[in-house]
Formats: C-alpha cells, structure tokens, sequence
C-alpha cells in the first residue's frame, strides 16, 4: 500500500524489530482497605480537592541494558541526545549508603527532558526496574522548591523514598516509590533552589 514504508515499519508496534527485549510488567490494583496494604487506614488517598502539589512533569526517565545500542532506537523518537558519565558516591539507598556509576544520555524535547539511564557498577532502582520489567519507562520527575518537606508530604500518602542524594544545601534528587495500589512506579523530585 503506498504511504506505508513512510511510518517505517508498518503494522509493527515500535520496538518490535527486537524481540524478547522489553518484558511485560504486570500491574495489579490493590483495593483501599487490602491487608497487602497494612488494612484500612494505613494510607490516606488524595481527594479531588487535594492533590500532591507536584507540578507539571519536567522529565521522562527511560531505563536501558546498553546506552550505545539504544541510542539509535531514541533519537529516531526524540532527537540528539547529550550522553555524560555519572558516578555517584554517598547516595543513600533503601536505608544504605553506596556508590554507584551510571551513564546517562540527556535530550530536551520541548519543556520536557528526555533521560536515558544504563547502570555501569552498584544496585539502584534503575537496576531493580531492569530485572523486574526490563528496558522502557522508569521515572518522571517534578521540580520541588524543599525535597525534605515534599518527602514528608508524600509518605503520608503511601510514597516512599527509596534512592537520594543531596549535593548541597539547595541541590538534591530522590527517587520515591508510588503505594502499591499505583502499581510499579517511580517518581523523582529534584530540588535545584
């Protein structure tokens, strides 16, 4: 059919020239009130009225095994990309201090950053998403103007801080767990005051 070759591969969803290479990862709701929860009352559920106060998304996180092998795959979506080495030394970890080393490929697409994250050396949650869901989407990060108090907001709705550093006074990330009644997912708040 004429036009077709123009979409690139036609009747393919993207991605899949390679298959086996993105796992499926199963969400499941958890109903307010489930034991898997703690029971009722553990967690509080924002009503209409009352949201987290985030702002809008200001970046999309994206995990990969290879940067240089996925690269291709993301500019064709997004454009060039900015690739930077990233050690990081004194984060703190599900409740541990460790270092790892990330190498990580940045894009502004719009008012929107594009991130591309391999993990070279340690455990992190990029890791985890990795062995738990495969390559694919991993976080989206809001701006906060204090990550300490935005922290403490959100625990009180079931969010856990799970990977952070801070670098200085007013420079600092984590990488916070939605309950698991979202389903698997992470959200990053970086504090650049």
């Amino acid at each position: 059919m004429p036009g077709q070759r123009l979409m690139g591969m036609a009747h393919q969803p993207p991605f899949s020239h390679h298959p086996g290479r993105f796992k499926k990862c199963r969400i499941q709701a958890v109903p307010k009130g489930d034991e898997r929860l703690g029971g009722e009352g553990d967690l509080v559920e924002a009503s209409k009225e009352e949201t987290l106060g985030l702002g809008p998304i200001d970046q999309v996180g994206y995990v990969v095994h290879d940067l240089e092998a996925s690269l291709p795959l993301y500019e064709a979506l997004f454009g060039p990309f900015e690739i930077m080495d990233a050690p990081l030394d004194g984060v703190l970890f599900r409740g541990k201090e460790i270092s790892c080393h990330l190498k990580i490929a940045i894009n502004k697409s719009g008012p929107v950053e594009v991130e591309l994250i391999q993990v070279l050396e340690g455990e992190t949650p990029h890791s985890e998403h990795l062995r738990r869901c495969g390559e694919g989407p991993h976080h989206v990060r809001f701006i906060v103007d204090n990550l300490d108090e935005k922290e403490a907001e959100l625990a009180h709705f079931g969010y856990r801080s799970v990977f952070r550093k801070r670098f200085g006074p007013h420079l600092a990330f984590a990488y916070v767990e939605t309950p698991e009644s979202i389903g698997p997912s992470m959200i990053e708040l970086f504090e650049s005051g």
